[in-house]
């Protein structure tokens, strides 16, 4: 039960805040003694946390995958889960649930969590506390839901979840009776911890700034176009998303699926491939680098959350 709670609520928090890092470090600092309590080692919890954040950036409406996949392969948002979010989340839940199960009995005994929840001496609170904490969770619940319909009636892009991240700080603080100064501060302290991410993603954009400038990708395509011509359709597709395997760009799914379309779209067309073969193609080849073979930066990110090694 445990497994599953730490699996529904990272869906829940990454698809709506549109951020893998940002969601699960919200709900970590729950997670772990949680974990801990039922002796879930740290990898264990790394590869839910994975798994089930990955699931909520291919389901989320205003995610980054999400926004930019829909405006490339011209499929409705319902449409999209239907024939692509939907499935590619089923196969990812099955294969993590049962990779963490397997990681859970080669780590148990081996590594825990140092979470001694005995040792830890009991607030007493008075009911008024105690009234505004539940108060609290519960504006930060509805400010999300909200915030959700709001960006899927209005199509926000994904920069939209940078409003909802504040707004939901915002709201959550103050119900729980913090000044603004203080809600500002708890901010930094948040932030600061994973400032070295923001940095890294920062600095892949002159490597892709300078890898279509260079024609990379372009030159790439001529020299492999000749070796896909005539090929069929499923054997193509195929073919595309091992290219984006060996040849990814980590961290920036949005950049590589842009690339992709702009490169083998005209391909994937003259080939016949339909609508949604396309955006499973785009969803895919972009996304599933995410768990291998290479090491990303996704994976260092939920292993630091997760006290892993």
């Amino acid at each position: 039960r445990v497994k599953f709670g730490i699996v529904v609520s990272s869906i829940l928090i990454c698809g709506s805040l549109g951020t893998m890092a940002g969601g699960n470090a919200i709900i970590v600092a729950v997670i772990i003694p949680v974990a801990a309590a039922v002796r879930l080692t740290p990898p264990t919890v790394a590869a839910l946390m994975m798994t089930a954040g990955s699931v909520g950036l291919f389901t989320g409406p205003f995610t980054p995958s999400t926004v930019t996949i829909l405006s490339l392969g011209g499929l409705s948002y319902p449409d999209y889960l239907l024939y692509v979010g939907l499935p590619m989340s089923a196969v990812t839940l099955l294969a993590g649930w049962i990779m963490a199960g397997r990681i859970q009995k080669m780590t148990e005994g081996k590594l825990r969590y140092d979470v001694d929840l005995s040792e830890k001496p009991k607030e007493d609170l008075s009911a008024a506390q105690q009234r505004r904490r539940k108060l609290s969770a519960l504006a930060f619940a509805a400010t999300i839901i909200v915030m959700a319909v709001v960006g899927v009636v209005i199509k926000a892009g994904f920069s939209f979840a940078i409003i909802v991240m504040l707004l939901v700080a915002l709201m959550t603080g103050l119900v729980g009776g913090l000044r603004p100064t203080q809600i500002l501060q708890a901010l930094y302290h948040g932030c600061g911890r994973l400032v070295w991410m923001f940095i890294l993603y920062w600095l892949y954009n002159p490597i892709l700034e300078l890898m279509d400038g260079l024609h990379a990708y372009q030159g790439l395509l001529e020299y492999t176009q000749p070796l896909l011509e005539g090929i069929s359709p499923a054997w193509l597709c195929f073919s595309i998303f091992a290219f984006n395997i060996i040849g990814h760009v980590p961290g920036a799914a949005v950049a590589q699926m842009t690339f992709t379309h702009k490169i083998f779209g005209p391909m994937l067309m003259a080939a016949g491939v339909p609508p949604q073969g396309t955006t499973a193609v785009l969803l895919a080849s972009s996304q599933v680098d995410w768990f291998g073979p290479f090491p990303s930066s996704d994976m260092f990110g939920q292993m630091g959350l997760a006290q892993s090694t």
